[in-house]
């Protein structure tokens, strides 16, 4: 039988070999690794500040400030060649961590900016997935029914071969039925 993966154990290997002095791509792919096992160790509150080194460091586009796509670019910042996946994880790790407004707004953004670069179609339509399921996780007022319905008809007109699309178009109604 396999053991199950010890994440405190790669964590800490990530911690030594980040004391190291390694180069910018070596530190990025780290950064990455550590931050992927800290959520999937269910440690999400670190996993996120993991990810907002590794933009802060790695996405000439972030303003680690206001922790979204900075007006000028920083230009003195190497991008990282993850940059927009770690946005989306970004985004994912927020729900798990349920701060599901600072999701949205991560995910709304990645959507405007993955639109400018060239590697941002490919994750289109799961940005808009998880856009929608930060809409109907945490609230299941009416009034927030039309929040969801908007962004699911346009994820449906773009992404219609993608199979979370159709997915996706069921989920919204889910918590309003069971009420």
């Amino acid at each position: 039988s396999v053991p199950p993966p010890d994440y405190g154990k790669a964590v800490s290997v990530y911690d030594r070999a980040l004391g190291f002095d390694i180069g910018a791509e070596m530190r990025a792919g780290i950064l990455y690794r550590k931050a992927k096992a800290l959520q999937a160790s269910g440690g999400h509150e670190q996993a996120l500040s993991v990810w907002h080194a590794y933009l802060t460091e790695f996405d000439p586009d972030w303003d680690p400030v206001r922790e979204c796509t900075a007006v000028g670019s920083r230009p003195h910042v190497l991008a990282g060649a993850e940059r927009l996946e770690v946005r989306y994880e970004l985004g994912l790790t927020q729900m798990a961590a349920r701060r599901y407004p600072e999701a949205r707004a991560t995910l709304m953004d990645l959507q405007r900016l993955s639109q400018d670069h060239a590697g941002g179609a490919a994750l289109g339509g799961h940005v808009a997935c998880a856009l929608i399921q930060t809409y109907r996780l945490h609230v299941r007022p009416p009034a927030r029914l039309q929040h969801t319905l908007r962004p699911t008809r346009a994820l449906l007109g773009r992404h219609a071969g993608l199979a979370r699309s159709v997915s996706a178009a069921f989920q919204p109604p889910g918590p309003y039925h069971r009420a």
